[in-house]
């Protein structure tokens, strides 16, 4: 009797998704592309509280291809992945495994808790504020793009993406530019859906679906798995 229960469970529960999927106002999501001037305190990044803000960043050299999130010393959300060979030989890699970060940085956050996520790409950002998947992005950069504006419209809770200028004294940014590095060159690989690649067709449209129907089917308050796909 415990199988059929967990059938209809499971059911009920896309059936709510779903119906969320449809009726989902997109919350506004603050995104900032221009990072202070260099020299800028380093509290400028940390005045608000620290259990809604990460760090990300991606890293691309050699043909490999790797991000990085942060969120604080210690912390289960912190990542450190590798993506596929075939990103990191595709060019503007390190642009991709940016938007590779801030989409898993989103998508694994609470939905109805405040985000703040710190980049260092201007291009990243700027695709996202566009509310366009830039052509500039070869496969799957786009796609992924795509995916990440979709996730960021069905949040629940104040989101911002900024930028933070590179190589300056910001400590989380350098934490996630080693997390990329690391993740590039020996971490676990980040699956990227096999529809992402073809540019744009039905089978991208479908997949991101799925991926926003997963999103709904977490509670509110629930962190995400250690694995998108989960």
């Amino acid at each position: 009797m415990a199988r059929p229960l967990q059938i209809l469970r499971r059911a009920a529960a896309y059936l709510r998704a779903l119906a969320a999927l449809v009726t989902s106002r997109p919350r506004r999501v603050e995104i900032t592309e221009r990072a202070p001037r260099k020299g800028y305190p380093p509290k400028l990044y940390t005045s608000k509280s620290r259990a809604r803000a990460c760090f990300v960043d991606g890293s691309a050299r050699g043909g490999r291809a790797g991000f990085g999130v942060y969120h604080a010393d210690g912390d289960a959300r912190n990542r450190s992945l590798a993506l596929p060979p075939r990103v990191g030989a595709t060019p503007g890699a390190n642009n991709i495994a940016e938007i590779c970060a801030i989409f898993d940085a989103v998508f694994r956050a609470a939905r109805d808790k405040p985000l703040d996520v710190y980049s260092d790409s201007a291009l990243a950002l700027r695709t996202l504020k566009s509310g366009a998947a830039t052509t500039a992005l070869a496969p799957p950069g786009a796609a992924l793009a795509r995916a990440c504006m979709a996730i960021l419209r069905l949040r629940g809770a104040e989101t911002s993406l900024s930028a933070v200028a590179a190589h300056a004294d910001v400590a989380g940014n350098h934490v996630a530019d080693a997390l990329a590095q690391a993740g590039a060159e020996r971490g676990e690989l980040f699956a990227v859906p096999e529809a992402f690649y073809d540019g744009g067709g039905l089978g991208t449209w479908f997949a991101i679906r799925h991926l926003e129907v997963l999103y709904l089917l977490r509670a509110g308050d629930e962190e995400g798995s250690s694995s998108i796909w989960a």
